[in-house]
């Protein structure tokens, strides 16, 4: 299936984002509701195809002013659809700038102002000028870094490495390979599929709580550490535990344990399920 086809087969997904969007009123830094003209509020949907070169080993999706949702696509091509919200016949649009760099293709959304501030209470950022989510099919070949404030991350079965980063929003991300995942008060869901990756895989949260799948017959030493509660599937047994400090920690080896994947969270749950290896992506 091309691109094209992807396009038009994601009006759904993007229905999907907008629905996200407008279900909870945009809220201003200090967390209060905003005063918004909703009968002047615009709903505009933008599609982008971008080349990728054979050169292109990484791409880097920056969004500051909303979401990004991945799904893997075709070889040679970025799609994106772009459900953009403007409040007032005056509201700004924003651009989705490309620059390549190396191997490595970023792509950004960009508006006339800079990136919202995050209020560290609520953890919302204050999307009343503009905003954007994004429904983005990636060429399966590609590492993936991602970056939003407050908006939430999901990647479905990405072939490589992916590495995200958003200030509080939820962080959702399967893969088959390495994992470097983190946000401040926002959830994280993760499940490494393949039980293979080069270095170490991490995630990190401040006070979000952590959900990792892993399958456990690979070679893997799981390092975990929060002062809120560390728990395991009633499958995973041999858990090495200790409190250092007030800070609950659990090392366990599987196998070998020649890769590590490590879990931090200041205060935040962690908890750790067992999962089948998926099969080697063709």
């Amino acid at each position: 299936m091309n691109v094209a086809a992807l396009l038009r087969a994601s009006l759904a997904l993007s229905c999907a984002l907008l629905v996200a969007g407008c279900a909870t009123s945009p809220e201003t830094a200090r967390g209060q509701t905003a005063a918004l003209d909703i009968d002047a509020m615009q709903v505009e949907t933008r599609r982008l195809a971008i080349p990728v070169g054979a050169q292109i080993a990484a791409l880097h999706l920056i969004n500051p002013h909303g979401e990004l949702r991945l799904r893997i696509g075709e070889p040679g091509e970025l799609g994106i659809v772009a459900t953009v919200q403007r409040f007032g016949s005056a509201g700004a649009t924003p651009e989705i700038v490309q620059q390549i760099k190396g191997d490595q293709l970023a792509v950004s959304v960009v508006y006339p102002f800079g990136p919202p501030p995050v209020d560290p209470a609520s953890g919302r950022a204050d999307h009343t000028r503009g905003r954007a989510d994004l429904a983005v099919f990636v060429p399966p070949n590609l590492a993936l870094e991602l970056e939003t404030t407050d908006g939430r991350i999901q990647v479905r079965r990405a072939k490589g490495d992916v590495s995200a980063r958003s200030v509080s929003g939820i962080v959702d991300v399967s893969a088959a390979g390495t994992l470097n995942l983190s946000s401040g008060s926002g959830r994280v869901v993760a499940r490494q599929e393949s039980g293979t990756w080069a270095g170490e895989s991490r995630i990190e949260t401040t006070t979000g709580v952590v959900l990792v799948a892993l399958p456990m017959t690979a070679d893997i030493t799981l390092a975990l550490q929060s002062a809120g509660p560390i728990t395991l599937d009633p499958g995973i047994q041999g858990a090495e535990r200790s409190v250092v400090d007030g800070v609950n920690q659990a090392r366990i080896v599987f196998g070998q344990g020649r890769l590590v994947f490590s879990v931090r969270s200041a205060s935040g749950g962690i908890h750790v399920v067992p999962v089948l290896a998926a099969p080697p992506p063709r």
